[in-house]
């Protein structure tokens, strides 16, 4: 839904950093909160966690209803992703608990069918809203749904499921969780995309003589990055050497397949996340309407359900993943692929075509990568090693939407003509017009004498930058993921050494 309102939610803000800047800040939450879900809800029960994850969805969302300026959208996106990004990873834990690992392959597809559907339906939703009363009410309309699906947990979900019984305090469970850790982790992740997305934004609102803001935006950028690597340095020796219960235990990392995984979901999610944030952008410079472009993106939801479903009903059947595993991965790469090759003229059936194959792809591997990390585990550790592999798709997912955006928008702004310098867009002096679409002729991009526009001309070039980064993650996923073992999947539960 918010990946089709970005482009009018941006525009309204006459800020066009907003597209990346409403995907990562929902995901650098969510990539902080996975990690510590799982031994969180280890600690105080799954029920518990999923409630809390709830409410900041509900209170996240609403945030983003009332928001009248650019901070407060962001700062609204970032509570719905703690909401978001534990509700996405504990409902896989509740999965794990109760399935046999042969089995969990077709619920986890069955899950995905669901969560395929309301991408599907966010996207067609989120557009049509948009059109008719207004982009707010599209995240005024989450906060009733979030309240039926968490009345829906407090009697589904067993309150004794993963409850911790030797900790039978408050204060005794909160002595057990890695705070060091998760601020360093939190800190890291702000101080990367914050350097990343400063320095685009200051050079995508430049003019031509507007060189001092260029050079601050590139020193900001040297002086954050190696903050960020240092906070990342210092996570990892607090994890290895200081945290009693780490969030993320490193002796995991040993079994080769744990870090494999990690990279392909990672990579996988940074090639995802790219075209789901541009792939909008390419249909409505195109010429479609939001409405239109919600519609339009369906293919994807729908290959995420069939990819998932598909997967899981074979590992049922079969009990491995090895002939999967190969093919999926190809198919997500020549979706990406299709990407980089489309223009404003491709056909428009094509680009369906290649949303299908991402969705495919995608929701495919998500089973694979999930099954094959959790042979690769013993059983008490599997919560806290589901929790990493959505932690690295996240930080996957935040660090493509700040790369591509920043790319994006460096492309547009060295290639969209210099205000006063082009008589065919109006008041040319208003250099607000270069955060916004105003350099879209009208009729969009595709449509007949426009191919050639000046403006169109920039877009595509950025849009192709754009794509040609998400193949290039993507053909880094399908080289992790073949260093991934094949194991056979067991038919019954598995605690303590005991089925």
């Amino acid at each position: 839904m918010t990946s089709t309102m970005s482009a009018t939610i941006s525009t309204h803000f006459s800020d066009l950093s907003l597209i990346s800047w409403m995907g990562s800040a929902y995901l650098i939450t969510s990539a902080a909160v996975q990690p510590l879900s799982g031994k969180l809800t280890d600690i105080f029960g799954r029920r518990t966690g999923l409630l809390f994850c709830s409410l900041c969805f509900i209170v996240g969302n609403l945030v983003c209803a009332v928001a009248t300026t650019k901070a407060l959208i962001i700062v609204g996106r970032g509570i719905a992703g703690i909401g978001g990004g534990g509700l996405n990873s504990i409902t896989t834990f509740v999965s794990t608990d109760l399935i046999p690992l042969r089995r969990r392959g077709f619920w986890q597809g069955l899950g995905m069918v669901l969560y395929g559907l309301g991408l599907g339906l966010g996207g067609v939703v989120g557009g049509v809203v948009t059109d008719k009363i207004g982009w707010r009410y599209a995240f005024l309309l989450l906060s009733p749904l979030t309240v039926i699906a968490a009345i829906g947990i407090w009697f589904a979900v067993p309150v004794t499921v993963s409850m911790d019984k030797n900790s039978p305090t408050f204060k005794s469970r909160l002595r057990r969780i890695d705070f060091l850790g998760s601020f360093l982790l939190v800190s890291a992740l702000v101080a990367l995309l914050f350097g990343l997305d400063y320095q685009d934004s200051s050079s995508s609102r430049r003019v031509s003589k507007d060189v001092v803001a260029q050079e601050t935006s590139y020193k900001m950028l040297a002086i954050l990055l190696p903050i960020s690597a240092l906070l990342f340095l210092s996570f990892g020796i607090v994890e290895a050497k200081f945290a009693a219960e780490p969030i993320v235990p490193l002796s995991i990392m040993r079994n080769r397949t744990v870090p494999a995984a990690c990279m392909t979901a990672c990579f996988m999610s940074m090639a995802f996340y790219t075209l789901m944030f541009h792939v909008p952008l390419f249909f409505q410079i195109r010429g479609d309407s939001t409405s239109t472009t919600g519609l339009l993106l369906i293919p994807e939801a729908a290959g995420i359900a069939t990819g998932c479903m598909g997967v899981g009903s074979l590992m049922r059947a079969t009990g491995h993943y090895i002939y999967t595993k190969p093919f999926i991965l190809i198919v997500f790469t020549l979706g990406a692929f299709g990407f980089s090759m489309s223009s404003w003229m491709t056909p428009a059936w094509a680009p369906e075509l290649y949303l299908f194959a991402n969705g495919l792809g995608f929701g495919g591997n998500i089973t694979v990568l999930l099954i094959a990390l959790l042979t690769a585990v013993d059983f008490e550790m599997q919560a806290v090693t589901t929790s990493v592999l959505y932690a690295f798709r996240t930080i996957g997912a935040t660090t493509g939407i700040s790369v591509s955006g920043m790319l994006f928008r460096t492309l547009l702004a060295r290639n969209l003509p210099v205000s006063g310098q082009d008589s065919a867009f109006p008041d040319p002096t208003n250099t607000k017009r270069r955060d916004g679409f105003n350099f879209v002729p009208e009729g969009g991009c595709a449509k007949a004498g426009n191919a050639n526009d000046r403006g169109c001309d920039a877009y595509a070039i950025a849009l192709r930058g754009v794509f040609l980064l998400a193949l290039g993650f993507a053909s880094a996923a399908l080289i992790c993921g073949m260093m991934i073992k094949n194991n056979k999947l067991r038919s019954t539960l598995k605690r303590n050494g005991n089925d």
